[in-house]
């Protein structure tokens, strides 16, 4: 940007935060929800030239893509609107403990269905899969705010994590489980083979749904929800503020 154009980036940012500094604003979902009012203010800064005239809304075009996840989906959409929400009220302890607890238990039972879908309804697929994984780790990040908060007792944080633990470990077996009976392995023009998706299988070869699965790093991603206490411990004591400098 221009000399002028971060002057306005600048102004434009502390309109939009009501000051120059954001509680906890450095850390977790606080810092998740101002990178992308950064983002959107910089293309308003880039697009207005050096005007400051206006009044930017955290509540405008919404991102196609979130954490990897569509927000047409219904994770994807309360991610979404949480995280635009959070600029304008991170300063305002009570109304960020009470919006916090609100999505936090829209995010719950979002979850708790997008499982029982998954596990019980024949709903499992890679897309599924990936939307639960970022919906449960958001979740998790957001139960731990809670606690920096003092809204909620430090047990509901590892409470959480551990539910989650335990339903990724059944949702790694339902989905090896999809994996063999829709994944067969057909010869390619050349000495390769490729894996194609089928909805008869002919062939399940166990070696292609252990490669696949591996390829996703779910073992990185139940670790996620198990880390050692220090690790655990020190997420907590993140009470970083943001403090918009002048350089």
């Amino acid at each position: 940007m221009s000399g002028e154009q971060q002057a306005a980036f600048r102004q434009s940012l502390i309109g939009e935060l009501g000051g120059s500094r954001v509680t906890y604003g450095g850390v977790g979902v606080i810092a998740l929800a101002l990178s992308m009012l950064f983002d959107q203010v910089a293309q308003h800064v880039r697009v207005q030239g050096s005007s400051t005239e206006g009044h930017l809304s955290t509540q405008g075009p919404q991102a196609m893509m979130i954490f990897g996840i569509s927000t047409s989906s219904r994770i994807g959409q309360l991610i979404n609107s949480y995280l635009r929400l959070i600029p304008g009220i991170a300063n305002n302890q009570e109304t960020m403990a009470e919006t916090t607890e609100l999505y936090d238990s829209l995010l719950k039972l979002e979850l708790l269905d997008h499982y029982e879908r998954m596990i019980n309804k024949k709903r499992m697929s890679s897309v599924s899969m990936q939307q639960w994984l970022a919906g449960a780790a958001f979740h998790l990040h957001l139960r731990l705010h809670q606690v920096r908060l003092n809204s909620v007792p430090l047990g509901s944080a590892k409470s959480l994590r551990f539910s989650y633990k335990t339903g990724l470990n059944h949702l790694i077996q339902g989905y090896a489980a999809y994996l063999r009976r829709n994944i067969q392995e057909t010869a390619a023009p050349g000495p390769h083979h490729t894996a194609i998706m089928q909805p008869v299988v002919q062939k399940k070869p166990q070696a292609l749904v252990t490669r696949i699965i591996n390829a996703q790093d779910l073992e990185r991603n139940r670790n996620f929800f198990i880390y050692r206490e220090k690790a655990f411990q020190n997420l907590l004591r993140q009470r970083e503020d943001f403090e918009l400098r002048s350089n």
